[in-house]
């Protein structure tokens, strides 16, 4: 018996003619400076505090995440303004705008205390509503603060204020019941959990839930761990101490574990290499699988990203930053291809994104993507090379990138804490590549017999 396949011909062009619309080129990312911070001018509050500040009119050394409420991202400075101790500044997301939400106070003659709100803002902010909640450093007893403030820049207040904390100088010991100066600060439902640097009754630090009213302050552990993320009872985050730790707790304080350590340096002859990366400094969590950066270590000392589960099995380093090399500049700053010290690690999807302080093609860090499974790393912003200033580059867009990147649509938004016309940090926008729509072309045949 004969087959013929009816019009072989059209069928084969049908499938051409289909296979010249892909691949679409696609769409490369944009970079922009959405702004950057002014320079800074020194003056001392009081000679006999023997300590100086810098004034300026927007900010210095941004130092947190950003967050966003409709088309304006909002952020903090650890210094700067008229104050010269720290701003929260607000910056449309097309770079227009930008207005300081509200100015930190400096403390008064010789008494810290004096600064009743605290200054120099110390983490990333969080957005809850109209709501603004962030840390500081100072206030009424010198320890530190949690603030609330709106949006429009009215309503500030001190929702917690840490105790006095008493110093031990023979010891070197800073200790009271809660902590002191609050370094992290994460929101669910209406309670912050946050970790203070110091004190403490071990002096080393703590754990704490507080709600965003200021009541039902809890102390959950005391010794320098920092939360990262939460998820319905949960509690997930960094230990500090060593060469770092992944770590698990229900967040009423309970049932605290260790998920992973990570391991000693392998040569320590050349630099802080080993298997999995030292000193984790960021970290997401997606349904069972947290994943992460460490800031050193990994095959070429230049930090790792991370996998694990949630119950502590399935460690998997996913990506080993390469060795640095060569100098570049005045300050000879060494050189690789993808950047060194990771941080500031974000999911959208099946994609990681992040930042690298140091390395590219500049030395001066990278914006970065990779795969979950590990695939597909790519360096979406190299900072650039810039101009020698009064001891420090200036440049078109920034250097060290540090804080958390965020993600709103198809455009990420980050902070560095250095570079820019004036060298004092930028906010920058990063549109992502835009994918086309994948067809799937099943062609259907006629035979006849």
């Amino acid at each position: 018996m004969k087959t013929l396949m009816k019009n072989p011909f059209l069928v084969t062009m049908l499938i051409a003619a289909l296979g010249l619309m892909y691949p679409v080129p696609v769409t490369a990312q944009t970079f922009t400076t959405l702004h950057s911070f002014a320079e800074g001018y020194h003056y001392y509050q009081d000679p006999r505090l023997g300590y100086s500040a810098e004034t300026n009119s927007d900010g210095l050394s941004p130092n947190g995440g950003l967050v966003l409420s409709g088309n304006t991202l909002y952020g903090s400075t650890a210094g700067g303004s008229t104050s010269g101790f720290g701003t929260v500044y607000a910056v449309n997301t097309d770079g227009t705008g930008f207005t300081n939400v509200y100015n930190f106070n400096p403390p008064v003659g010789f008494d810290f205390t004096l600064n009743q709100g605290g200054f120099r803002p110390a983490t990333g902010l969080i957005l809850s509503g109209n709501a603004i909640y962030g840390t500081t450093s100072g206030g009424a007893l010198d320890s530190g603060t949690i603030f609330s403030l709106g949006t429009d820049g009215m309503s500030f207040t001190n929702p917690y204020t840490f105790t006095w904390h008493n110093y031990d100088p023979f010891f070197g010991t800073h200790t009271n019941i809660d902590g002191a100066s609050p370094t992290a600060l994460i929101l669910s439902g209406d309670t912050l959990y946050g970790a203070t640097l110091i004190s403490g009754i071990s002096n080393n630090g703590s754990l704490f839930k507080v709600r965003t009213d200021g009541t039902g302050f809890t102390t959950l552990v005391t010794s320098g761990f920092k939360p990262t993320t939460v998820s319905q009872n949960m509690l997930y985050g960094l230990v500090g101490s060593g060469n770092g730790s992944v770590f698990a707790m229900n967040t009423d304080g309970t049932g605290f574990t260790i998920l992973y350590s990570f391991t000693g340096p392998v040569n320590s002859g050349s630099g802080t290499t080993n298997s999995d990366g030292v000193n984790p400094n960021s970290l997401v969590l997606s349904g069972s699988t947290l994943y992460g950066t460490a800031s050193s270590g990994g095959s070429f000392g230049q930090g790792t990203v991370f996998k694990l589960n949630t119950d502590g099995t399935g460690f998997a380093d996913l990506y080993d930053f390469t060795a640095v090399s060569g100098s570049i500049g005045v300050y000879q700053r060494p050189t690789n291809s993808d950047g060194a010290g990771p941080s500031g690690l974000i999911l959208s999807g099946n994609t990681l994104y992040g930042t690298a302080s140091s390395g590219g093609s500049f030395s001066y860090g990278t914006v970065f993507a990779l795969n979950t499974d590990g695939r597909g790393f790519t360096v979406l912003h190299s900072f650039t090379m810039g101009v020698l200033y009064n001891g420090s580059y200036t440049n078109s867009d920034g250097a060290s990138p540090l804080a958390p990147l965020m993600l709103s649509g198809n455009t990420l938004y980050g902070v560095t804490g250095a570079g820019g016309s004036s060298s004092q940090g930028t906010v920058f926008s990063l549109s992502l590549p835009v994918t086309p729509p994948q067809l799937t072309l099943t062609a259907s045949v006629s035979f006849c017999g």
